[in-house]
Parts: structure tokens; sequence; C-alpha cells
């Protein structure tokens, strides 16, 4: 079935986002929204939206959203994370630049409506960062990641 775009109504929005570039009313009431399934023992990735809070809603099924809390300290990711049971009918509000990710751990899909304060959101992901990075500093990274305990200084007094 093909999509309609008619000035105030969108039918059968699925998985593509909705921005105002696709729906121009969407600027007028500056909003912007998205339907996401996400697979049983699957994740949505580590993301953030630099130019938008999130509100999304639990359409069906059962998983858990984390939110890690950007710091002065460490930067937009942060060290302070909170995860939540999420099932239907369940609401969440991601602030501007709050990385999160949602996580499917039931049985059946997992099924979200995502809406936005900016009708044209922005997404960036952990893979987004350093997509354009050397191969040298990813592998870098990640063997420094593998090395260090989590939080060790660095220096010892």
């Amino acid at each position: 079935m093909a999509t309609e775009i008619s000035n105030f109504v969108y039918k059968n929005l699925s998985q593509t986002p909705l921005t105002g570039n696709d729906f121009p009313v969407l600027n007028e009431g500056g909003n912007g929204m998205e339907i996401i399934s996400i697979p049983p023992n699957d994740i949505l990735t580590p993301h953030w939206h630099p130019n938008a809070t999130e509100t999304t809603y639990c359409l069906s099924g059962e998983g858990s959203v984390t939110i890690i809390k950007p710091d002065n300290h460490n930067g937009p990711i942060g060290s302070k994370t909170y995860s939540y049971t999420f099932k239907a009918g369940d609401v969440v509000v991601l602030p501007q630049g709050y990385a999160h990710y949602f996580e499917n751990n039931g049985a059946n899909d997992f099924k979200l409506l995502l809406t936005f304060d900016n009708p044209n959101f922005d997404i960036l992901t952990l893979a987004d960062t350093i997509k354009g990075l050397p191969e040298n500093i990813i592998k870098a990274v990640e063997k420094s990641a593998a090395e260090c305990p989590a939080k060790q200084p660095l220096l010892s007094v």
C-alpha cells in the first residue's frame, strides 16, 4: 500500500522517519515522528539527538530503555546510566543530547512510536562518531577499551 500525504493527514506511517521535509505541516507544529519495530533479542543501537527531545510510546511488546546522562566530566556520553523496563502503554522522555538505546528482551517484536520536538530531528549513533576515523585509530580505541579498567585515573599521586 502506498503512503498517502495530504495537507494534514499522513497515512500508513511505517519505519521511515516522518520529518518536516516529508510532511510540511509538521513544521507548523514543530514535531517529527517515527515508528520502529525491534525484533526479539535485538537492540536499537545507542544514539542521541543533538537537536531534539524524543518522547517514545511503546505500542506493543516488551523490552528496556537505557538512558545515559551527559556530564561535564565525561563528555556527551557521560557515565551515569538509567535502565527501565518498557512495555506496551509506557512512555519515556529522552532529553536532547542524552544517549539512549532500546533492547527487545521479549518474545515478540518491540514496536515503538517515537516523536520529536523538532520536525527535522537528527540521529547520531556511536558508529556515526567513529566511521570517518582511520582504521589505526579505531583499533587503538578498541585496544584501549579492552585493556583499561572502567574508571582508572590518568595519574597516580
